[in-house]
């Protein structure tokens, strides 16, 4: 395995044999990886410790920008969704796939764990999926996990929620947050249309502030398996609404509301169907 300079696309990781570190990790562990692709060929690697050395980048100024790739390219975009991949084994699947290796780095690169950002790390989530067909985006965002595969558990975060801090609010405060924010209610309002009927009744923006709408999005009746649903739930991810949130310390209604808000919002088996 080597570390050499492309002129298009930077430092690239070349003829891994054995490679078994997720992007993140890399960026967390070797600051001077960062703008760096990895194209590996396997899946399974040690450590880079002795690499990074041998990756002199150029100064930003000095780099030529790297060529927008277009999604028809990617050979994910033929890749049918069943419902049921591990979230480790569809980010190996991008992270293979050189087209959407390349828009996955500047995600993990604006979502680093420590000096988190949150404004820059929504905005790089929402333009990772934002341009990327709808069935590689389903794969991605409707994952799944083990309870005990913390691996894997690590990389569905990066995927979902947009965000790259410890910070958990209760279910009540993201709501608030996306009602403060024009472009987060938008989305709000569009998934309320289309995964619930019109017989259920739609909302306005008041409706919202005053909790009357929430309390008829039933789960029971998301529109889950409908493409135009999926849709509009993959169009969340990078707001508000995908924050990690907690209903501990809530009783009584709030807690009541708190659950419901979580089950909507964060149980992906709705949609998996």
């Amino acid at each position: 395995m080597r570390l050499q300079w492309q002129d298009d696309e930077g430092c690239q990781i070349k003829g891994s044999k054995v490679c078994n570190m997720s992007v993140q990790s890399i960026l967390d562990q070797f600051p001077s990886m960062q703008g760096c692709v990895c194209a590996w060929e396997e899946q399974l690697c040690a450590s880079l410790q002795m690499l990074t050395t041998q990756c002199n980048q150029r100064p930003v100024q000095q780099r030529r920008a790297a060529p927008l790739i277009d999604w028809q390219y990617s050979n994910l975009r033929g890749r049918a969704f069943d419902g049921a991949g591990s979230c480790l084994k569809q980010t190996a699947a991008c992270i293979h796939d050189e087209v959407c290796n390349k828009h996955l780095v500047p995600l993990v690169q604006a979502c680093p764990a420590e000096r988190c950002n949150s404004s820059r790390c929504q905005q790089a989530t929402r333009l990772f999926y934002g341009g990327m067909p709808y069935r590689i985006a389903e794969m991605l965002v409707l994952c799944s996990c083990e309870p005990e595969d913390e691996d894997c558990l690590h990389l569905k975060n990066v995927l979902h929620s947009g965000t790259c801090g410890d910070e958990t609010v209760t279910c009540q405060e993201g709501l608030g947050l996306c009602l403060g924010n024009r472009h987060c209610r938008e989305q709000l309002q569009a998934f309320r249309a289309k995964c619930w009927s019109a017989e259920d009744g739609q909302c306005s923006e008041d409706d919202y502030r005053r909790d009357e709408c929430i309390s008829k999005m039933d789960p029971a009746l998301i529109l889950g398996g409908e493409v135009q649903c999926k849709m509009a739930f993959l169009a969340t991810v990078g707001t508000a609404l995908q924050h990690p949130c907690t209903c501990r310390g809530l009783y009584h209604e709030d807690l009541q509301k708190c659950n419901l808000l979580h089950d909507i919002l964060h149980n992906r088996s709705h949609f998996r169907k």
